[in-house]
């Protein structure tokens, strides 16, 4: 993994696998990102319900949405449907997923966010509410769970792999050339130093302090309070979520969604 993730090394996987597969059939021709327009609006009387499901990747899933994929953009195009039709008075984020990119990220749930300044957004975590999920869940003025919804993992991950000793006995001997010290730290060919091990993690924990706070700004805490309580990529199940404070109630989907129906003007 040579990318921030929000999410656990299982989903990252999930998303390189699919990947590959997307490439392979574009490379085959027939297909394009473009004949894959998501909709992940659904009305539903005065609530509008935004589907956000799946591995989350940043822009548009395209047709990696046939994998389980979405993109950060087909959610904000559904917010931004929901937000402007005059006959939805609120919004429901329906979550479930394991995570995903750190990249587009943090504008998506800052947008979520300042949506719910203008209508009423309430966020339902059925399944998973994890990682990048949660960053995007928190958005909601009131957050529902399951009594199974497994929530939180507030943190992100990074894995870099070092493939000097293989490519040694391979007889193998890369020569690095870079511009300033900094640049290209953590690359596979050479073995990695306390320099670029220090700045890849200061990168890391910088990102993971953003997610932090932005949790604790929606839950109406202190970041220090948020880190002890349910920070640390710990994750909770139902009513530990609840009793930490990460969601507000433990209850059914029709549940949210009746309480989701009584907001707005």
């Amino acid at each position: 993994m040579s990318t921030l993730w929000a999410g656990d090394q299982v989903s990252y996987d999930y998303f390189l696998a699919a990947q590959a597969k997307a490439h392979e059939m574009l490379a085959r021709g027939g297909v394009s990102h473009e004949q894959y327009q998501p909709e992940l609006l659904q009305k539903q009387g005065s609530v509008g319900v935004v589907n956000v499901q799946g591995t989350m990747i940043n822009g548009s899933a395209g047709i990696m949405s046939i994998f389980g994929m979405t993109g950060y953009s087909d959610v904000g195009r559904a917010a931004i449907a929901a937000l402007s039709d005059p006959d939805i008075k609120s919004i429901l984020l329906n979550v479930d997923t394991p995570g995903g990119q750190v990249a587009g990220l943090h504008d998506m749930a800052t947008m979520l966010a300042d949506i719910g300044k203008i209508k009423p957004v309430i966020t339902y975590a059925g399944g998973n509410m994890l990682s990048a999920g949660m960053w995007l869940g928190a958005a909601g003025e009131k957050i529902y769970a399951s009594a199974t919804s497994e929530v939180g993992s507030i943190g992100v991950l990074m894995v870099l792999q070092d493939r000097s000793e293989a490519m040694a006995q391979a007889g193998i001997k890369p020569e690095v050339f870079r511009s300033g010290p900094f640049k290209a730290l953590g690359n596979p060919y050479e073995k990695m130093s306390p320099e670029a091990r220090a700045v890849i993690q200061q990168s890391v924990d910088d990102t993971a302090e953003v997610f932090l706070n932005h949790v604790a700004s929606q839950r109406g805490v202190a970041p220090l309070v948020a880190d002890s309580r349910y920070g640390q990529g710990r994750t909770f199940v139902g009513k530990r979520a609840k009793e930490v404070g990460l969601v507000d109630e433990i209850a059914s989907d029709d549940y949210a969604f009746a309480y989701a129906q009584s907001q707005g003007w």
